[in-house]
């Protein structure tokens, strides 16, 4: 138990720290760590090694997991078929690409994104089959609370530092919204972004949308896990990203649905009226309070959606929609085009027959056994439902941390539950 314990916090760890390296100099340069992956590799070895894998629960998500992985290892030679196609090459930005496209041809990243696919999966397998007693699900969840405050604080700090000059360590904590001069990332309209310990304000956003549904929707409500909702939902608003801000306002209406017109004991449990009376009157009040910051933030966000930034985005989504035409729905191979959102992501590496796949995987997780089963795993789906939502706006990517991590703790939950349930 010590291992998997040692090994779930690298894991939990390395999804809020993606962008920490060592750095030893001047310039922003330095070592990634990559704490994610290497606690995937540590996962890996332990499943692989343990002798009870055999014996792991086996449900549907891992049949369609395993035949993505099979059909992105022939995507790999779909770039002889598409040679000099346009593409945005991933490891170059797509900034740097606009109206500059690369052409397609085999590269390292293809097999690189095939390998993260294969630790995820089998990170999957390490999360259920040590899923073995009470103690280790709930202390996986006490982790993810606890990631969720670290992040929380360090994004606090972020803020702090940036309008006062406070130290913060941004050479070691690498980010987009921390340059080496603190008013880089400081915009005319006087408001900034903040990464926090993520490298991109969206991927901040949406872990805090994720920490946001989490904590309202966990049973029995309680003061802390209210606090932590409120404190998520500052940082949403801090971040700015319009992934979270969508997710939000999508799965805040589907609770309210459900509270006016379906109220199911589980969100009697979670709401009352005293709650929506409380939460509105201090909505006013900190209206009220920060009206001037508010003012200033929705000049940033008219600011933003006119910015050269969304332009970049949108071009990039065209174009994955574009290579998706081209190859006549096959598409160009897994890792080798850089979108800004999932969909057109999907779509251009791995075509319709991988796009139905994923799509397939997503109903798996998202279903009413998942939903239903216990509060908690409720909770994680939710969550991930937010995950979801975000990286259909701004996150390209079928190997993003955050969206794994919720898929590995909802099959915990499944896993040690079917244990449960076999056991008596």
């Amino acid at each position: 138990m010590a291992i998997t314990n040692i090994i779930d916090v690298i894991i939990f760890l390395g999804v809020i720290f993606q962008g920490v390296a060592l750095n030893f100099g001047d310039k922003y340069t330095g070592f990634p760590l990559y704490l994610y992956t290497v606690g995937q590799v540590l996962a890996v070895i332990w499943f692989l090694s343990n002798k009870l894998n055999k014996k792991v629960s086996i449900f549907k998500l891992d049949l369609a997991l395993g035949i993505i992985f099979i059909y992105s290892i022939i995507s790999l030679s779909f770039p002889l078929l598409f040679i000099g196609e346009e593409i945005n090459y991933p490891r170059i930005g797509i900034e740097d690409q606009y109206q500059n496209h690369s052409k397609l041809s085999f590269n390292i990243s293809s097999i690189g994104q095939v390998a993260y696919l294969f630790l995820n999966i089998i990170t999957l397998q390490y999360f259920k089959l040590s899923s073995c007693n009470k103690a280790i699900v709930e202390k996986r969840f006490r982790n993810l609370q606890l990631i969720c405050i670290i992040s929380i604080l360090f994004g606090l700090w972020q803020m702090i530092s940036k309008y006062t000059g406070f130290y913060y360590p941004s050479k070691f904590l690498y980010s987009s919204c921390f340059g080496t001069n603190l008013e880089d990332s400081i915009i005319n309209s006087g408001y900034s972004r903040i990464c926090s310990t993520f490298f991109e304000a969206s991927y901040f956003g949406a872990f805090m949308t994720a920490s946001f549904f989490l904590s309202l929707t966990l049973v029995p409500i309680s003061k802390k896990y209210i606090l932590l909702a409120a404190a998520s939902l500052l940082m949403i608003i801090i971040s700015t990203s319009w992934g979270s801000v969508f997710a939000l306002f999508i799965l805040t209406g589907i609770i309210i649905f459900k509270l006016i017109f379906k109220k199911s004991t589980y969100t009697k449990k979670i709401f009352s009226i005293k709650h929506i009376i409380i939460f509105c009157f201090l909505f006013i009040f900190l209206y009220m309070l920060f009206s001037d910051f508010i003012s200033n933030y929705l000049l940033y966000i008219a600011t933003k959606s006119e910015s050269l930034s969304l332009v970049h985005r949108l071009d990039a989504d065209r174009l994955g929609l574009i290579i998706f035409y081209k190859t006549m729905g096959l598409g160009v191979g897994i890792g080798n085009n850089a979108t800004s959102s999932l969909l057109p992501y999907v779509l251009s590496n791995l075509g319709i027959v991988g796009s139905a796949l994923f799509a397939v995987v997503i109903f798996l997780i998202i279903n009413k056994y998942n939903i239903n089963f216990n509060y908690r795993a409720k909770s994680y789906t939710i969550a991930f439902a937010s995950i979801l939502l975000n990286m259909l706006i701004s996150i390209g990517s079928i190997n993003f941390s955050l969206f794994w991590i919720f898929i590995f703790l909802i099959y915990s939950e499944r896993s040690f539950n079917e244990r449960t349930v076999n056991a008596i």
